[in-house]
C-alpha cells in the first residue's frame, strides 16, 4: 500500500500482471519517470538482496544523518509525538480495492474453519516469518 497511489488488484490476472489502473495523485503512471519511495532499512535490504535496487538507488539515508534517530520507527515516533501531540489519528484513503473475486464464495467459511481447526495452515517462508507466501488452492478446501 502506498499513499498518494491508487490501483486495483486483479485476481484473475497472471502473477505479474494483477495491479491494474495504477495512478499516482490521479495521472497514470509514467513507465520511464523516476519515483522517490520511502522505505525502511530491512525492506530496502531486501529488495538489494533481490538485486531490484542498490546503493546507488539511494536517494537519502536518515540513519547516515541521524544513526538510530533516523530509523523509520524513530522518525514516526518523533513525528507523532512533535508534529501530532502524541495522538494517532488512522485514516483510510481506499486508495485500491480487489476486483475480479467472489468474496461471498462458500469455501471461504470452509477455509476459516480449515484454519481454525489446524487442518490447513497458511503457507509460510522456509524461515516462519513470512506468512502468505503460496496461495491456498480450492482442491484443498474441498
Amino acid at each position: 500500500m502506498f499513499s498518494g497511489v491508487k490501483y486495483k488488484v486483479d485476481v484473475t490476472k497472471p502473477a505479474g500482471h494483477r495491479i491494474v489502473n495504477p495512478t499516482i495523485n490521479g495521472k497514470p503512471i509514467d513507465p520511464k519517470a523516476t519515483y522517490k519511495l520511502a522505505v525502511n532499512n530491512y525492506r530496502f535490504g531486501t529488495l538489494s538482496t533481490l538485486k531490484l535496487v542498490t546503493d546507488a538507488d539511494k536517494y537519502y539515508d536518515s540513519y547516515d544523518e541521524l544513526q538510530d534517530g533516523g530509523r523509520m520507527r524513530d522518525l514516526i515516533i518523533k513525528y507523532i509525538s512533535e508534529e501530532k501531540g502524541g495522538k494517532v489519528t488512522p485514516e483510510l484513503e481506499h486508495n485500491w480495492e480487489i476486483i475480479n473475486y467472489n468474496f461471498k464464495n462458500p469455501l471461504l467459511k470452509k477455509l476459516a474453519e480449515k484454519l481454525k481447526d489446524g487442518s490447513i495452515k497458511i503457507p509460510t517462508s522456509k524461515d516462519g516469518r513470512t506468512l502468505n507466501v503460496k496461495s491456498i488452492k480450492e482442491s484443498e478446501v474441498k
